[in-house]
């Protein structure tokens, strides 16, 4: 996936930067933030957007498109609009920031997370990726970015919590097997905003 690609470049870069051993340290890899854009770019730029993995289905994720922007490998100011125009498009930010899929069929998963977790990494926003994407764009779309804030002020004023998966109705994700946890530590990022 884009996201999984992207936390390696992350993990490179860093260990690069580092004494320790790094696994990605080799006379035929040169380890940095270029590098790993390139690569990113290679394979999972649409034109418009990230394709969420080699795959390349034509919809649009949201860990896909934050991870690139939050690490820094894309950087054209015209490529970033077309992200975020994208984003809006798909409704990736409704009711809050920053949803995976703007349908659950878009997206296959392992048969565990159709049976106990359904539509978990669906149609749900995820706030640990809401605040990040809010982060990455503030500079961007500082206006949107303000919004998205609000939204987020008033759903914890309504839900008295910070939730961790919210569902498209606006309340906190539950199965059977599953309800979101709601104290998340996650909320200090909110206090960066």
């Amino acid at each position: 996936s884009c996201y999984d690609n992207c936390m390696v470049a992350m993990l490179a870069i860093d260990l690069h930067k580092t004494t320790l051993y790094s696994p990605f340290a080799k006379k035929d890899i040169t380890v940095t933030k270029a590098f790993y854009s390139d690569l990113i770019y290679t394979h999972f730029w649409s034109g418009e957007y990230f394709f969420d993995d080699l795959d390349k289905k034509e919809y649009v994720a949201g860990d896909a498109q934050v991870s690139p922007l939050i690490l820094g490998l894309i950087e054209d100011e015209k490529e970033i609009k077309s992200m975020i125009a994208s984003v809006e498009k798909n409704e990736l930010c409704s009711p809050l920031p920053l949803r995976y899929t703007k349908e659950r069929s878009l997206a296959t998963f392992i048969p565990q997370e159709w049976v106990f977790f359904r539509n978990y990494e669906g149609d749900t926003s995820w706030s640990h990726m809401g605040l990040l994407w809010i982060k990455a764009i503030q500079k961007h779309n500082p206006e949107l970015a303000q919004q998205y804030t609000q939204a987020y002020a008033k759903h914890i004023e309504t839900q008295k919590a910070f939730c961790e998966v919210v569902t498209t109705s606006g309340k906190p994700f539950s199965t059977p097997f599953y309800y979101c946890d709601r104290t998340m530590l996650w909320a200090a990022n909110y206090l960066t905003l």
